[in-house]
């Protein structure tokens, strides 16, 4: 443990003791890195999908970074994507490449499915 004597004195001025958010701080970062391990094994363990679908849920620059982790060459992702699909796609345009095929809702006129392949960021 650390030695805070040093400090110690000034520690009534604080609503804590010193000591105590020492500990929490301690116990904090062993949670840290309790869930960093997890997150790790995750990552090995978890096969690539091969689909990736949502609904509207973010615009699909925000999407496609949340996806790009668990794109393989040969995972395909199908999203729907509403009205403002034409807008959302232009601004995906100049930082990501990808194959896109657009089809039409069958549930709303202004919405699209959008199936991606060969999802990855532009170099």
């Amino acid at each position: 443990m650390i030695d805070y004597s040093a400090i110690a004195p000034y520690g009534v001025y604080f609503c804590h003791s010193l000591y105590a958010v020492a500990a929490d701080l301690e116990s904090y970062a062993v949670l840290l890195q309790r869930w960093q391990a997890v997150q790790n094994r995750i990552s090995r363990e978890t096969p690539a999908p091969d689909v990736i679908t949502c609904r509207t849920l973010a615009s699909l620059p925000q999407l496609f970074g949340w996806m790009v982790p668990f794109v393989t060459p040969t995972t395909r992702a199908i999203l729907y994507k509403g009205r403002e699909h034409i807008e959302e796609f232009v601004e995906t345009v100049t930082g990501w490449d990808f194959n896109v095929v657009l089809m039409p809702s069958d549930t709303d006129r202004s919405g699209v499915l959008l199936t991606l392949t060969n999802l990855s960021r532009n170099q």
